[in-house]
């Protein structure tokens, strides 16, 4: 048995490896069904340039045609494109970073309407997220909710630039206070988890960090369709979260 949780606490540390300390996705894809999955978030050991282990890589322009998004990063003084761009965390109780996101100028190949995606609850410490264009709102203001979704119509598609402004707190709360809340049985498991309370979402991952399959409002999650293995179980219950690994027989 001591083998066996060793294992799974080293599969959870090679899943997490590269991860910053908060991190928030937005996937954005046209309506040829092309997509791009775009990462922000903090870190205290983050610097100011690309950092590789970090999982930010710099590419200087967008292709010539195709949709594509990217943030605009400041690397040795020089901007560059990335699919993640962490920021330094800072000590302060509450504090806010500004992350540029780009896209190319709208053609009949790239697409001119463009769909927005993101996981509600917002990670813990995060207390909002606004994105707006470069004109302070004037064309395109939302808040990243519960609705999942915001849809950049052909009417405001050719801003190519966006101001992603997220709003952090360095609230802490223990995985004992959350666990004292919620549990999430069997585990192992032949397919079916029941947690012992309502939760606003549980998400599946693998063990290499892929989303699989989630729900919201409640209080199962049903593995019985996927394969023999080990999981990653994420929960958000009063708007903290936690996770725990589990063994699907």
């Amino acid at each position: 048995m001591r083998l066996l949780i060793l294992g799974l606490i080293l599969i959870a540390n090679a899943m997490y490896a590269g991860n910053a300390e908060i991190e928030m996705r937005m996937t954005l894809k046209n309506e040829f069904n092309k997509s791009y999955t775009v990462i922000c978030g903090v870190d205290t050991k983050a610097g100011d340039s690309i950092d590789v282990s970090m999982g930010e890589f710099a590419f200087p322009n967008f292709p010539l045609d195709g949709f594509h998004a990217a943030y605009i990063v400041t690397d040795m003084g020089e901007r560059v494109l990335s699919y993640k761009d962490i920021r330094n965390r800072k000590t302060d109780m509450n504090y806010t970073h500004e992350y540029k996101l780009a896209i190319p100028a709208p053609t009949d190949i790239r697409g001119k309407v463009i769909d927005i995606t993101w996981a509600w609850p917002l990670p813990y410490n995060i207390d909002s997220i606004t994105v707006t264009d470069e004109f302070e709102g004037l064309f395109v203001k939302f808040t990243l909710d519960k609705t999942e979704k915001f849809t950049l119509s052909d009417k405001s598609a050719n801003l190519e630039k966006f101001n992603v402004k997220v709003y952090y707190n360095n609230k802490v709360v223990t995985v004992e206070e959350r666990e004292e809340k919620v549990t999430l049985v069997p585990n192992p498991t032949e397919g079916l988890i029941t947690g012992s309370v309502v939760c606003e979402r549980i998400e599946v991952y693998n063990t290499l960090g892929d989303l699989l399959t989630y729900t919201t409002d409640t209080k199962t999650v049903n593995l019985s369709d996927k394969p023999s293995g080990t999981y990653i179980i994420r929960y958000f219950y009063q708007g903290k979260s936690a996770s725990k690994i589990f063994v699907k027989l």
